[in-house]
């Protein structure tokens, strides 16, 4: 686990801020959940938005096998989990992608 898993696991906001300015790759993953993955869980609403605006792919999957292969995204977690504030969050990310 890098310091910047840690960090958005663990609802760190500015030790996240910190190590996104030392230009880290923001899509890597931890038990194969990326770094939006990761915040979205939890429901640190402000990690994700600082992740969103500093270049983190909203896209990224997980596969999984549950009677057969499940996609699953940043969006998928957090309404499995219920956080509304992350759920417009990505929502509004998804709504600029596509303009």
């Amino acid at each position: 686990m890098t310091f910047l898993c840690y960090a958005c696991k663990r609802g760190y906001l500015e030790c996240v801020k910190v190590l996104i300015k030392t230009n880290i790759d923001l899509d890597i993953k931890f038990n194969n959940k990326t770094l939006l993955m990761l915040a979205s869980i939890k429901g640190y609403d402000t990690i994700v938005e600082t992740l969103i605006d500093a270049g983190a792919k909203i896209y990224k999957t997980k596969w999984y096998y549950f009677r057969g292969f499940i996609k699953s995204t940043p969006l998928t977690y957090t309404l499995h989990y219920k956080h509304t504030e992350v759920i417009k969050i990505l929502k509004d990310a998804e709504k600029i992608l596509k303009m």
